[in-house]
């Protein structure tokens, strides 16, 4: 089931002729993985996200920023930090696994990535009255 979505485990089990059920539970897989998706929702559980590596916010703000670099052609075309310029080329280039490289590798805590995200106070409140934060950009 994977608990993605019920579609693929809804209905008849070809082999048996009979509704496929969940062997832990005894209940339907559709059920299971309904209750599997509502759970992960209510605890705020990404499922199926790599944890240990580089953040992910972090490589999509470089690839925006290489974009941004290609279209004016009159400003600077590489940072002007060595390393910073490795981890926007594996970003820029599509290599995941460079970035990471690039970053300093696999479960290395967060402070110690070479570039991070870097946030700001929202300008007006959440939905709870608090003051929240927005990703301003990166640093280094």
């Amino acid at each position: 089931g994977k608990n993605l979505d019920s579609r693929a485990v809804d209905g008849i089990d070809p082999k048996t002729g009979k509704p496929r059920v969940d062997h832990e539970t005894g209940k339907s897989m559709a059920e299971s993985v309904e209750r599997a998706i509502g759970w992960a929702r209510l605890h705020r559980v990404r499922q199926f996200q790599f944890f240990g590596i580089p953040s992910r916010q972090v490589w999509r703000e470089l690839r925006r920023l290489a974009s941004q670099m290609a279209r004016n052609p009159e400003g600077p075309q590489r940072l002007k930090d060595d390393a910073m310029d490795a981890v926007l080329a594996a970003a820029d280039a599509g290599c995941f696994a460079t970035y990471i490289e690039k970053q300093g590798g696999v479960l290395v805590p967060r402070k110690d990535y070479l570039i991070r995200t870097a946030y700001d106070l929202a300008d007006e409140l959440n939905d709870y009255g608090e003051q929240s934060v927005q990703i301003y950009g990166i640093w280094s």
